[in-house]
């Protein structure tokens, strides 16, 4: 199974030390730049900025990027396709620094290790039942959801469960500066200006792509180059979502107890001769 060496990855990256300003990722944080950002300790990659972690503390630009930080695991270029999407279904991270030569040299993401397979998991397989919110779910309810979850936009939904829009981390992140900012003000009528009352249908994004439960999995996957979530309805109705990072937990367990299997579908043959198999499939196997 190929490694990571054989592939051409993300290096589009920004290296910041865990005690260097939160600041530092806001261009990333509100959507103005693609280039990721790195959390270091030293010279040691040490995770990546946690947008959960930002949503239930104040914005504060000057606090240590440290506290909201992710620590998530590493890969190399020889860590394996079916390696990295272990930790990937272990992390749920939307993507995982690349060391090469002992040094940071840019970042992996889901959908580079997934393109990899020629066949995999539907969407019926794929997809995880996340709760949508409500068209009248305050912003206040929205944000307390935003906590515990670890996905990045929530659909809408109306009475028949139809979804009417999604709401994406930019707008939370935005809201919540706001509010911050807001707090302890009046309104015109000199009542305290409650921005968490607010509903939600007027944060939402209108853009929004839907799939059936039975798409298949190389369908999916250009969808999900161009938008963060898929969203599975039947009959209109929102069923559950799915993510890059659920998509890699979705192939590694159909394929990561039988390595066999997955080199099946990596390379699309039969007939697996002893010498491609890998050896860190071998060692799975063996335990």
């Amino acid at each position: 199974m190929r490694v990571l060496a054989d592939l051409q990855l993300h290096a589009d990256i920004k290296a910041i030390q865990k005690n260097e300003p939160l600041h530092k990722a806001y261009g990333w944080l509100r959507g103005d730049t693609k280039t990721v950002p790195i959390i270091l300790d030293g010279k040691k990659a040490y995770g990546i900025v946690n947008t959960r972690i930002i949503m239930k503390r104040r914005l504060e630009p000057n606090a240590s990027i440290g506290a909201f930080t992710q620590p998530v695991p590493t890969v190399d270029e020889e860590t394996e396709a079916l390696e990295v999407l272990e930790k990937f279904s272990q992390s749920l991270a939307p993507y995982l620094p690349y060391i090469k030569g002992g040094k940071l040299k840019g970042y992996v993401d889901p959908l580079d290790i997934l393109y990899q397979f020629d066949d995999g998991p539907d969407a019926q397989q794929a997809f995880r039942a996340v709760p949508p919110l409500g068209v009248d779910d305050t912003m206040g309810a929205a944000v307390h959801r935003f906590h515990n979850e670890t996905v990045d936009d929530l659909p809408v939904v109306d009475a028949e469960g139809r979804i009417q829009g999604v709401l994406t981390r930019r707008a939370i992140l935005e809201f919540i500066d706001a509010a911050h900012q807001n707090k302890g003000r009046t309104d015109r009528s000199g009542e305290k200006d409650r921005l968490l009352d607010d509903p939600v249908r007027g944060f939402m994004d209108p853009g929004w792509v839907e799939i059936d439960a039975d798409t298949p999995y190389r369908e999916m996957l250009p969808r999900l180059k161009k938008n963060a979530a898929l969203y599975v309805t039947t009959n209109g109705a929102y069923r559950g979502l799915i993510t890059p990072a659920y998509l890699a937990r979705a192939v590694f367990e159909t394929f990561g107890s039988d390595p066999d299997e997955a080199l099946r579908a990596h390379f699309n043959i039969r007939d697996i001769p002893e010498h491609r198999r890998s050896g860190w499939a071998r060692e799975r196997q063996s335990k």
